[in-house]
């Protein structure tokens, strides 16, 4: 389950973005090695996993070749959910009556991205419209857990997190409107953050209607906190009206006041390895100087989630009450009755914050016996990304999970004799 060194025929494969950008920066290697590189990933491994479901290789060479310009991921492949408009590429949104669907414009996020200097090699699985929390559409079949190809990577953004768990690209763009970045990076064994609403640039998916607010929004599936952040200082709205967060860099210098939500929104506790989990967890926060302190939802709206958070400064949960679930568990040709249940069952940690707007992550600092991450979720009050990720980067120094690769993974693949 553990590799930490590159491989003799990839040097680039355990590099996360900011280490493979920094190469392309020192004129080390080209963004072209990089794509071929990534390309190559993507083709020995993909068979089994089924994340990416659209290869842009040829229009990625061109871009590759074409000099990435001077953005600070310049150079860097990457891979893009089925749900975001880039102007000219597939966009199906899982669905099969959009299967030949291009998009004809690119959205402000997806502009951003371009900015960045990311290289764009491909579009990776969603579930139709991205709306439940496994990735099996019938329009181009399941994504697998690169940890048990049994298992499901969880969704909205299962392609995404498959993908970054295999090594294929060193991060993946996801969005979030219940817990579609937070569920995979917890079932995959990766980083995600969800931010707050407002903090973003636009991804032009319309709103819901009734003039109530998005609950969706956009970022990204990692290896490391520093990718996430760097990324996140990149596409935020430079209006938006939270105040500019910037890049954060640092670990956090202060102890905080945590809250332990070990129940989930339907009554009930996570099953017992993801509950022991959550304990583990508190127990390494409170190693690390912060005060956790067991407590419950404070439910009668979002205002008062957002009023709670006064109290404490992060509340920590799990973030699947279940380890990840077969395949075909949450099936969409279940009775409508018996697949809402489930997937309601499954995800009562996570809905919660984009209701409220407040940021949310998830981190893998757990694995159950049979060897399946547990993800841990922390949330902060609404425009608190800087107090999350200064959390998550003391979480990584203590508990460090970079070294972890799935069965199924590139590196784990390419070591085998």
């Amino acid at each position: 389950m553990v590799q930490t060194a590159p491989t003799a025929a990839d040097p680039f494969a355990t590099l996360d973005a900011t280490a493979q950008a920094e190469l392309v920066r020192s004129g080390q290697t080209s963004a072209t090695e990089l794509v071929e590189a990534a390309i190559a990933r993507i083709e020995a491994t993909n068979g089994a996993l089924n994340a990416v479901t659209h290869k842009l290789y040829d229009q990625a060479r061109r871009h590759a070749a074409g000099a990435p310009g001077a953005g600070p991921f310049a150079g860097v492949p990457f891979l893009i959910k089925d749900l975001l408009s880039m102007a000219g590429d597939p966009n199906t949104m899982g669905c099969r009556a959009l299967a030949s669907a291009v998009a004809s414009e690119s959205s402000p996020y997806a502009a951003a991205l371009d900015a960045a200097g990311l290289v764009v090699v491909g579009r990776t699985n969603t579930p139709e419209f991205g709306l439940i929390d496994t990735t099996e559409p019938k329009l181009f079949g399941p994504t697998h857990n690169p940890w048990d190809l049994a298992r499901s990577p969880a969704g909205s953004s299962g392609g995404a997190g498959a993908a970054v768990a295999a090594g294929m690209t060193p991060m993946a763009h996801a969005s979030d409107g219940g817990g579609s970045i937070r569920l995979p990076a917890c079932n995959n064994g990766v980083f995600g953050l969800k931010p707050s609403r407002g903090r973003n640039r636009s991804a032009g998916m319309p709103p819901p209607a009734f003039g109530l607010p998005a609950i969706g929004v956009d970022h990204a599936l990692t290896r490391s906190v520093r990718d996430s952040a760097l990324l996140l200082s990149l596409t935020e709205d430079p209006e938006t009206p939270l105040g500019r967060l910037g890049l954060v860099r640092d670990p956090l210098a202060r102890p905080l006041r945590i809250g332990l939500v070990r129940v989930g929104t339907g009554g009930q506790r996570a099953v017992a390895e993801v509950d022991d989990a959550a304990l583990s967890t508190a127990r390494l926060c409170e190693s690390l100087g912060h005060h956790v302190e067991e407590t419950v939802w404070p439910f009668s709206g979002p205002a008062v989630l957002d009023a709670f958070l006064d109290t404490c400064d992060v509340l920590l949960s799990p973030v699947l009450r279940h380890l990840p679930k077969p395949l075909g568990d949450h099936a969409t040709d279940l009775p409508f009755e018996t697949l809402f249940e489930r997937v309601v069952d499954n995800v009562a940690y996570t809905p919660v914050f984009n209701v409220a707007g407040t940021p949310a992550m998830s981190v893998p600092l757990n694995w159950s016996a049979g060897g399946l991450p547990i993800g841990s979720q922390f949330a902060a009050r609404v425009g608190g990304e800087a107090t999350l990720l200064g959390l998550a980067y003391q979480l990584e120094a203590a508990r460090p999970w970079a070294g972890r690769w799935a069965p199924h993974s590139y590196p784990a693949v390419a070591g085998r004799p």
